[in-house]
């Protein structure tokens, strides 16, 4: 029954299904990320940014890895209207 017939099959490699990361966070939350710290630490000479960088590296990390759409919930709504009045 769930035979396939011969040549309807096509081998997909597993790097064309899984998302590029780095350092296991999605490439542009990583390069954000690396671009607001490294212009921190080289533009206004503050060093003590650098370990809060690594630190918000570290947590992304750790929340990406618990449930890996948090980082596009927090994308959505932070581009989200705020209804509540100050």
């Amino acid at each position: 029954m769930d035979k396939i017939p011969e040549g309807f099959s096509v081998p997909i490699h597993r790097s064309l299904t899984m998302p590029v990361m780095l350092g296991g966070l999605p490439r542009h939350i990583a390069i954000l990320n690396g671009t607001v710290i490294i212009s921190f630490v080289l533009g206004a000479h503050n060093l003590w940014v650098l370990p809060v960088g690594i630190l918000s590296h570290l947590v992304l990390v750790a929340l990406h890895k618990r449930d890996a759409q948090i980082l596009p919930i927090i994308k959505r709504n932070l581009n989200r209207p705020s209804f509540l009045r100050s």
